[in-house]
């Protein structure tokens, strides 16, 4: 990640604040204004005759960076690069060409780092132009995939993990155990998906869990028992009910159908698929309910509650 440069200059009041609490917002530290922001060298550059030529031209490129979707645009190419050197370290390549654009870019002027960046906003146009769609596509899953891995994919968009991390994700409670609790919700059977499936094959898919894993007979997984296991081979089985639904209604919307067939760009109107349609209908019964609730909390006396033989007779 490109850091700040020592006694570097920060931008004109108000465009600093600006700036820095979109980048707080938007969790991206000092990366935005780096780039935006010229080394200590460049104001000796202000201090000559043609400082004033300088600050003009630096305002009007900074007038045109304000612009609401220029901005987005630009937070967009930075978390770009960020996502990119890491998953770049994470092959073990060289992070060597982040380190020589940072210092590049922190030996420009204002000016020049804003046209830099412009220049990657064109060229950012052109790569979405043409892979505008399918942004959140997952590699196929090979048909040989064990169970973990797919439900890793499918329902967390995960594709490496450890052992250890499966582990962690599903220990809903952080206990360092894997209750039976947790093994039906890891595998969906608590999800409406998986209502009409019989309670007795929801006991065996557990039971068969814990005989692979649970090797002191505790009725629980510990973290050691599954990573020592998986280790030497065990592999959670495929019983057949799915990749494993295990979020809320909102994550399960999001990350199986908004995700794959809208964006952030998608209008309320536009959202008339029927998986649309259930969501929001379920929001609306939701939010019925909770008002109908409210009216019964305010009421000291509901009628309802009351056994017939004790009403009143109309």
């Amino acid at each position: 990640m490109v850091t700040s440069t020592a006694g570097a200059r920060l931008l004109p009041s108000p465009a600093a604040s600006r700036v820095q609490s979109y980048e707080r917002m938007m969790g991206m530290g000092e990366v935005f204004v780096t780039l935006l922001t010229p080394a200590a060298s460049d104001t000796s550059a202000a201090d000559d005759g043609g400082g004033r030529e300088d600050e003009l031209e630096d305002r009007e490129l900074f007038s045109m960076l304000e612009k609401p979707r220029v901005r987005y645009d630009v937070e967009v190419i930075t978390k770009l690069i960020v996502y990119f050197g890491i998953a770049w370290l994470a092959v073990e390549g060289n992070p060597i060409l982040f380190e020589l654009c940072g210092l590049g870019l922190a030996k420009m002027s204002k000016a020049a780092s804003a046209v830099v960046l412009l220049h990657v906003l064109l060229v950012l146009k052109l790569v979405t132009s043409v892979f505008g769609h399918g942004g959140h596509d997952q590699a196929p899953i090979a048909p040989d995939t064990d169970w973990a891995t797919k439900h890793m994919a499918e329902e967390h968009h995960i594709n490496s993990f450890d052992a250890g991390s499966f582990f962690n994700l599903h220990d809903y409670d952080s206990s360092g155990t894997w209750t039976p609790d947790d093994i039906r919700r890891t595998y969906g059977l608590m999800d409406e998906s998986t209502k009409n499936v019989p309670e007795e094959r929801k006991a065996q898919v557990v039971k068969a869990v814990l005989d692979l894993f649970d090797r002191d007979a505790s009725g629980t997984v510990s973290y050691a028992e599954f990573t020592v296991g998986d280790a030497r081979g065990l592999k959670l089985p495929d019983f057949g009910l799915g990749p494993g639904h295990h979020g809320d209604d909102e994550y399960e919307y999001e990350i199986h159908h908004f995700e794959k067939y809208h964006d952030e760009n998608t209008r309320e109107e536009d959202l008339i698929h029927p998986e649309d349609i259930a969501h929001f209908k379920k929001h609306d019964q939701i939010d019925q309910e909770s008002e109908r609730q409210e009216k019964l909390d305010r009421m000291t006396i509901v009628e309802a509650n009351i056994p017939a033989k004790f009403r009143r007779s109309s």
